[in-house]
């Protein structure tokens, strides 16, 4: 069958000249021989003549023909639908890259600049307070979150986790020592445990309300300021960015934030969709 198959990819026309003659001569070999034989039983007389046998022959021929034709019209159509909606999708694809760069003191940025704190209690847990529309610490990490992309991002949603390890380091004090390729595939991360409101919870961590990203430079960019006080102690954590476009295509990306004293970033990685990377 591997030998059939590797002729026919090999010999293409001859193949397709077989099989129309095929198609051609069967019919009439068929009738040929129903009449050239004697019958073994009165089951086999027909009262068809040649030419109606013939006729059937090449009207069922006819049919296959049809559906076959329908099939790949069927197929055909399918593909260009997947390739129309893959173009719309990639229309109206947003983009978020995020920067360590904010003018506090411009206007326009002032509206839309939130804050919230980072610190532990006595015992080293994270506490939630939660983000403001005030300014209330010096701040140390400045996150902002800007759409590139030809869509608007819809349903932006930013929850923190804590980094537990990058394949091929052994110290996560290294990562920003090293120039790590393909970092955001090496990371394995998991839930913070934080004190929100008194409970002690250890589940996705939410830092930041929905919103949403527009494609205008008015409404395209959030800027995220992040005071670390009270204990903040070094860490190192993923920030996971999940949100959508118009047409409800999920997207992720990942951005780290250490704080060692000092806080510490990398570039936001590139965007997932559907487990695959654009």
């Amino acid at each position: 069958m591997k030998g059939i198959n590797e002729w026919v990819q090999n010999n293409k026309i001859k193949s397709v000249l077989i099989v129309l003659l095929t198609f051609y001569l069967l019919p009439l070999l068929i009738v040929h021989i129903l009449y050239k034989l004697p019958t073994i039983s009165t089951v086999f007389i027909t009262k068809w003549t040649a030419g109606e046998l013939i006729d059937y022959s090449v009207t069922f021929m006819a049919f296959l023909g049809t559906l076959a034709l329908g099939g790949v019209a069927y197929i055909q159509n399918n593909r260009l639908n997947k390739i129309n909606n893959d173009l719309i999708q990639h229309q109206y694809k947003p983009i978020i890259t995020v920067s360590h760069s904010v003018d506090e003191n411009n206007e326009r940025e002032k509206f839309r600049t939130y804050y919230r704190t980072v610190e532990r209690n006595k015992t080293g847990i994270l506490i939630n307070h939660g983000w403001s529309e005030s300014q209330t610490y010096s701040h140390s990490a400045k996150l902002s979150f800007l759409n590139i992309g030809l869509g608007p991002a819809v349903n932006v949603q930013l929850f923190w986790y804590q980094l537990d390890s990058v394949d091929g380091i052994s110290k996560l004090d290294e990562i920003s020592k090293r120039n790590i390729d393909d970092f955001y595939e090496k990371v394995k991360y998991s839930n913070f445990t934080y004190i929100d409101n008194g409970i002690t919870k250890n589940e996705p961590w939410q830092i930041f309300t929905d919103f949403s990203l527009g494609v205008n430079e008015d409404v395209n960019r959030l800027n995220l300021l992040l005071s670390f006080e009270n204990n903040p102690s070094p860490f190192h954590s993923i920030i996971e960015i999940r949100y959508e476009n118009l047409l409800g295509m999920k997207i992720k990306q990942l951005l780290y934030l250490g704080y060692d004293g000092k806080p510490n970033m990398l570039p936001a990685s590139s965007v997932k969709v559907n487990n695959s990377s654009v």
